[in-house]
């Protein structure tokens, strides 16, 4: 990674932070939670919950939109993406999806070794019978952790 490429990232990171897009529509304020390295290899995308970030709302749409697909072309090196909840998988799945969360969290073969979707941790989700519910846990760390990508 040259350094006009890292200047880039950290430019474009300041300006997710200063960003007040949403300002209107959030009673706390905009709390953008991004962190990275430009050599990082593994991509977390999910929502923040929790009322520092505004409860179990879906992120906003115009954040997506202004910010997620230029801060990905600023990260060549991810190998292993972990797509966290519906809203997400919604927005960089597409149709590619399955109908419904616990589905596409089935499926996770489908996506994988790249791309890795799992439902959101909050009590609700779990309390609705993700434990357990994602397939061969074996299989699934043999592919995430054992395969040939090394992170």
């Amino acid at each position: 990674m040259n350094k006009l490429q890292y200047s880039s990232l950290n430019a474009h990171l300041a300006e997710v932070h200063a960003c007040r897009a949403c300002e209107q529509e959030l009673p706390l304020g905009p709390h953008p939670i991004v962190r990275t390295g430009a050599d990082a290899r593994i991509l977390i995308v999910g929502q923040a919950p929790g009322v520092r970030v505004h409860a179990d709302k879906p992120p906003r749409r115009e954040c997506a939109q202004l910010w997620l697909d230029r801060l990905l072309e600023k990260l060549p090196e991810i190998q292993l993406t972990l797509l966290i909840g519906q809203y997400v998988q919604h927005h960089l799945l597409g149709n590619s999806r399955k109908s419904s969360l616990s589905e596409t969290v089935r499926a996770w073969q489908e996506y994988a070794p790249a791309i890795i979707p799992l439902p959101h941790p909050s009590p609700r989700v779990t309390r609705h019978g993700f434990r357990g519910n994602c397939g061969s846990n074996a299989k699934f760390f043999s592919c995430c952790v054992g395969g040939s990508n090394h992170w």
